[in-house]
């Protein structure tokens, strides 16, 4: 399990520290404020999910999936926002992202106080503990998996009508997608009692690294930095991450 808990710390240190130096580089642009949610979302899927694995008690790991839950259900709806504003159809797409938005709330509510989503954890193959599902959680499966390959499908759709410049910014894009969602499905695997090595997770800081090539690379959400000041601002980030950690734990 150690490489697990390895790498679901390393997603969250990248994913919130990418995510705060996207925002704090330009607040105002729409795409870097959804790229921080999402980040901010990964992050929180990931902290909760090492905590649940690696927890001693019942009431520890159950805590902890709660909270992984806060991220995950806004996962998808934060992403497809995020494609819909990077090929810049947000307006056509305005209902379904309203959707998402709606879905992500419901899901939320019904999980914090039902058991139809998440009824509860105990131990599964290497885990300490990881979560039972409830009735409705192959619906959110279902939403989870509209949202992200809809998304996905909106870039290839729309690839040939954009500029050369933006087709190089979607193509990171896309990869870095595949990779993420390609790595992260397997963790839902497990409360379906599903036999794996569950190597997908070392996958998931991929998509956040992509998406930091693309920027120095190709600028995307308007940044234009020289790779030591990326690579200080991720150091800020990180810091701001073990305190996070700090708290979480004392």
């Amino acid at each position: 399990m150690t490489y697990f808990s390895i790498s679901t710390l390393l997603t969250f240190f990248i994913s919130l520290s990418l995510g705060i130096f996207v925002l704090f580089k330009n607040y105002r642009e729409t795409m870097n404020r959804l790229f921080f949610f999402l980040s901010f979302s990964v992050s929180i899927w990931s902290l909760g999910l090492r905590n649940m694995v690696t927890s001693n008690t019942h009431d520890l790991a159950l805590l902890w999936i709660k909270i992984s839950y806060l991220g995950v259900f806004f996962t998808p709806s934060i992403f497809f926002h995020f494609m819909c504003a990077l090929l810049d159809i947000q307006a056509s797409k305005r209902q379904i992202i309203n959707l998402g938005y709606i879905l992500s709330f419901l899901f939320l509510i019904l999980n914090l106080f039902t058991k139809l989503i998440i009824v509860d954890v105990s131990p599964k193959f290497f885990f300490n503990y990881y979560g039972d599902i409830g009735e409705l959680y192959l619906l959110f499966i279902c939403m989870f998996l509209f949202f992200s390959i809809y998304g996905i499908y909106l870039c290839f759709k729309n690839f040939k009508n954009l500029s050369a410049f933006k087709r190089n910014q979607v193509k990171y894009v896309i990869i870095a997608s595949v990779v993420g969602f390609g790595g992260s499905f397997d963790t839902f695997l497990p409360k379906f009692n599903i036999p794996m090595l569950y190597h997908g997770i070392q996958f998931v800081p991929l998509y956040i690294l992509i998406v930091a090539y693309a920027i120095i690379k190709h600028p995307l959400m308007d940044i234009k930095l020289a790779r030591q000041y990326l690579a200080m601002n991720i150091f800020y980030g990180t810091v701001v991450s073990v305190v996070f950690i700090a708290l979480a734990f004392f």
